[in-house]
């Protein structure tokens, strides 16, 4: 995956420091980073954070705002509380634990 949108950078703070380090303007010049950035995690996990870390950026929603969160398997969780993590994407991961709370709690049977 190529990343070129300077606001999902940001987001990212691996991917930022990466750049950062091959060219410390690069948000004024045009950059091309040469040497892959390996992220060793499944595929799936890191398409989920950079498919919607632009999307949701506060904790102001309803559990029905999180539809990218429900149906996942615990699996799928983990992939990407792990690649959040490894990231560093603190702020995408408190969405996340957020949306996933948020929406056990809307759904929860009390028997």
């Amino acid at each position: 995956m190529i990343l070129c949108d300077p606001e999902l950078i940001k987001k990212i703070p691996l991917v930022e420091r990466a750049i950062n380090a091959y060219n410390p303007d690069w948000e004024t010049t045009d950059t091309i980073v040469k040497t892959p950035l390996v992220i060793p995690y499944a595929q799936r996990g890191g398409k989920f954070v950079l498919d919607n870390m632009l999307k949701y950026q506060t904790l102001d929603k309803k559990s029905v705002d999180f539809e990218e969160a429900r149906n996942k398997t615990f699996a799928e969780y983990s992939e990407i509380m792990d690649v959040e993590h490894h990231m560093g994407c603190e702020d995408f991961l408190l969405w996340f634990d957020y949306g996933i709370i948020k929406w056990l709690c809307d759904n929860i049977r009390i028997y």
